[in-house]
């Protein structure tokens, strides 16, 4: 079992990871599946954006920061997302409202939208999925300790997304485009882009000094 020091850790997925999970997902559950590959390796959606949310939360922020003497002031926030339902998938794409509140075309690969517009025939008209943001998290982490993770117990859906940002990021070899990561992983900042891809797991860190050495 976990302890406390365990629970304040982050496990990077690798590339194996996220392929046995997706394997055992899909024979167990289509839905599951298809869930993980878009919140995952084919799409990094945040968990929000593709099962819905709505709550109402809290948070600090200079009032000036340029005059810290005033101090800060409670702000709220309030998170109202939809979810995807069968209708916004069309084009190619998924027609969805992501964090900040925009409505956004999100392209997506050939053979993920074959997949999810096969999907959608068998459900009828309103949510893609039909089930809670709990319940995802409940069975990413069911299907992780099933592949075999020795650490299952930090494999949240957002590790699924941090996997997709840095490996967008590192797939594009030296000519490496921040503004190209940042759009994929639709976040308004570079700067929270740059939180993602500052770190190296151990796989990618062998992978760069492998390119740095052997570069000609």
């Amino acid at each position: 079992m976990p302890n406390s020091r365990d629970l304040g850790r982050q496990y990077d997925l690798t590339d194996a990871d996220v392929t046995a999970i997706l394997d055992i997902a899909k024979s167990e559950n289509p839905e599951h599946y298809l869930f993980l590959r878009l919140i995952g390796e084919a799409r990094g959606l945040r968990i929000g954006e593709v099962l819905g949310v709505k709550k109402r939360s809290f948070y600090e922020r200079w009032i000036d920061k340029n005059r810290r003497e005033l101090g800060k002031e409670r702000v709220e926030s309030i998170t109202d997302l939809p979810g995807i339902y069968t209708k916004d998938i069309r084009d190619g794409s998924l027609w969805i409202r992501r964090k900040g509140g925009q409505e956004k075309q999100v392209r997506l690969t050939d053979d993920l939208y074959k997949e999810l517009s096969e999907f959608a025939k068998s459900r009828k008209k309103g949510k893609l999925f039909g089930f809670r943001e709990s319940q995802g998290y409940v069975f990413t982490l069911r299907y992780a300790r099933m592949a075999g993770i020795k650490d299952w117990f930090l494999v949240h859906p957002h590790r699924l997304r941090h996997y997709f940002i840095t490996h967008v990021h590192f797939a594009q070899g030296e000519k490496r485009d921040l503004k190209i990561t940042q759009n994929l992983a639709g976040h308004k900042s570079d700067r929270t882009t740059l939180r993602y891809i500052r770190n190296l797991t151990p796989e990618e860190e062998k992978t760069e000094l492998e390119r740095l050495v052997h570069r000609s």
